[in-house]
């Protein structure tokens, strides 16, 4: 069987699970083993850009990828949530922007334009995956260590030679990321753990959102009609969970693999509904995600009043992991949406 890019970027989709169960544990040698397979599943990101480039790239391939990459991003950030590591304001603007993108491109396929990944959005995917390496190393690994970790890997990337066919050409990037690592290793020299990780934190944000900003500036130049009801169904659903439903794992950290299952599954919906609008502009996708957002209303007000009567330990795994079914069952059906996407797209592309 030939190894495509899209297989790539679906296996490190469907082995997410593995590593997240293990960061849950309370066991730091768990989480060292997690951290190892999340950077192995990370570098999986390079393997299918390059096999993208290679084989030539697909239309699917398009949209899966950046699914992809906000699944990933979710996880980590929702497991750093339940940590505390760093303040989960921090997570929820890094997930908003992330559910954000995903409406606003679902907004713009059912008018028949695509919103292209970006240079800024790649660049955003690099940082925001070497610094969730960094926040890791800076609570978890012991001094000098937590130091010279980012340093060595900064010199590594000032002295790694060039070579052709990058998605974002090294110059605009090497520098930037080496001079960031260099950075990370000086706080983590001279700050605690905590400062640190939340200033890393801060400036993962403001690479999240200037991508975020630069996508939103696209959408106005491909579009000029006002909002309609669809785009304020895909708004509320973004809202509903980077907003409603991901701060409840800050607030119960045994909840946190239900929720992160229940925010992947959305995050997973919202890109297959995507590419079936890619694929056909009116397909009917709206349903799924209505089931989603109501859902998703329903848990955060059903968490509300779980924490007013002092029961939401308990009934948020249970709660999560019913939202999590929801979003699976929605799915389903929109799955046939995404094998017929397949074919059409295998054919064309």
């Amino acid at each position: 069987m030939k190894l495509t890019a899209n297989t790539v970027t679906i296996l490190r989709i469907l082995l997410l699970p593995l590593p997240c169960a293990l960061f849950a544990h309370d066991n730091t040698l768990h989480k060292w083993i997690a951290f190892l397979v999340l950077v192995g599943l990370g570098c999986t990101d390079f393997v299918d850009g390059w096999l993208a480039r290679a084989q030539g790239p697909t239309r699917l391939g398009a949209l899966l990828d950046p699914v992809a990459d906000k699944i990933f991003t979710a996880s980590i950030v929702l497991l750093y949530m339940a940590q505390n590591m760093p303040h989960p304001a921090l997570g929820v603007l890094i997930l908003g922007r992330e559910f954000m993108i995903v409406g606003l491109r679902g907004g713009l396929l059912a008018r028949g334009h695509e919103l292209p990944v970006s240079a800024a959005g790649k660049l955003k995917t690099v940082f925001q995956m070497g610094g969730f390496g960094t926040i890791f190393l800076t609570v978890f690994a012991p001094p000098p260590w937590s130091a010279l970790i980012p340093l060595a890997l900064a010199l590594c990337f000032l002295y790694r030679k060039k070579t052709r066919g990058d998605a974002v050409p090294r110059r605009s990037w090497r520098m930037p990321v080496a001079l960031a690592l260099a950075v990370v290793a000086l706080f983590n020299a001279v700050l605690t753990p905590p400062l640190s990780a939340t200033l890393q934190a801060v400036v993962i944000v403001l690479f999240t959102w200037h991508s975020g900003v630069d996508y939103l500036r696209t959408s106005t130049r491909l579009v000029s009609d006002r909002l309609g009801a669809s785009d304020c169904l895909r708004g509320a659903w973004a809202v509903t969970y980077a907003v409603g439903v991901a701060p409840w794992v800050a607030a119960a950290p045994n909840a946190s693999l239900p929720l992160i299952g229940a925010v992947g599954a959305a995050l997973t919906l919202g890109g297959v509904t995507n590419a079936a609008l890619a694929a056909d502009r009116r397909s009917a996708v709206l349903p799924f995600l209505s089931i989603s957002t109501l859902s998703g209303c329903l848990f955060c007000i059903g968490a509300g009043a779980a924490l007013l009567s002092g029961f939401h330990a308990a009934f948020l795994p249970l709660a999560g992991w019913l939202l999590c079914a929801v979003n699976i069952i929605a799915f389903l059906p929109s799955a046939v949406l995404l094998a017929r996407t397949f074919r059409q797209m295998q054919s064309t592309g």
